[in-house]
């Protein structure tokens, strides 16, 4: 045999499959990293309600904790399956679109039932807001809770119309999750304070890390795109900016008139 057909012969035995279990592995750091955001930012509040002395959770936002773990969970597993078990992926699929209308459900839910109702005590010594302070924070709680379930619901859309893309529907997947996780990130909050941080910085480094968590999970997306595919692709991209442009879009909405007095009514009608 020469040494040419030898080559040949040998090329399909070097690495077929490394290339494909490199960008699994890679998706599945991502939704790994992203449970483990959900998993300590409910802690405090659901998990470890009883070690860090939080009062008693509402039930539907011990649900609504319960079901955003769900999707993540779900998120990880599916990960891990695409390349492995598709049969299974495509079957767990459905369970999957019944978890995300579960998460847009509880989302909405605990974002109308957070105007009609007082903060919850948790046992950190911060000012209460009162008067129009306080109706500007229920304002911004409220709305960018509704972008994120806005970013959520069209990115999921778009990821299930494009499952027969699998390159398309898995970053979109990824980054519809990335956008919600900055929820439970906020809840770093508390976290920080039940572990003995003072609660000013506390509730600096969790309102923060609220944005730039998911702003760091994204951008993963695209270097991880730049350095296997040499170019980000379209579906990143378009990713990301629905992200930036409705999280931005419905962030100028929390402070006009209109949305602060339809709070103030939803507040008063609670009242």
């Amino acid at each position: 045999m020469s040494e040419s057909s030898t080559s040949i012969a040998a090329a399909p035995t070097i690495c077929p499959r490394a290339q494909p279990r490199r960008r699994s592995r890679f998706f599945a750091v991502i939704a790994a990293i992203q449970l483990a955001i959900v998993l300590t930012g409910f802690a405090p509040t659901l998990y470890m309600r009883g070690y860090f002395q939080a009062p008693q959770l509402p039930q539907h936002l011990s649900f609504h904790g319960l079901v955003l773990t769900a999707w993540f969970a779900l998120l990880l597993l599916q990960t891990g399956l695409v390349d492995r078990r598709m049969r299974w992926h495509r079957s767990l699929g459905w369970l999957g679109a019944a978890v995300a209308v579960g998460v847009v459900v509880t989302s909405a839910l605990a974002a109308v039932r957070t105007l009609e109702h007082p903060r919850m005590q948790f046992p950190m010594e911060l000012p209460q807001p009162l008067g129009a302070e306080l109706l500007e924070q229920k304002s911004a709680g409220f709305f960018n809770t509704s972008a994120l379930i806005l970013i959520f619901t069209v990115l999921i859309t778009a990821a299930v119309l494009q499952r027969h893309k699998p390159a398309v529907h898995k970053r979109l997947m990824l980054i519809a999750s990335a956008a919600i996780v900055s929820a439970a990130a906020f809840r770093w909050t508390f976290l920080l304070a039940g572990l003995g941080v003072p609660a000013d910085i506390s509730f600096a480094i969790g309102g923060r890390a609220g944005i730039v968590v998911s702003l760091i999970l994204i951008a993963t997306v695209a270097i991880h795109d730049k350095l296997t595919l040499r170019r980000v692709l379209p579906a990143t991209v378009w990713g990301a900016g629905v992200t930036v442009a409705l999280y931005l879009l419905v962030f100028q909405l929390r402070s006009t008139h209109m949305a602060l007095a339809w709070v103030a009514q939803v507040m008063r009608g609670a009242g």
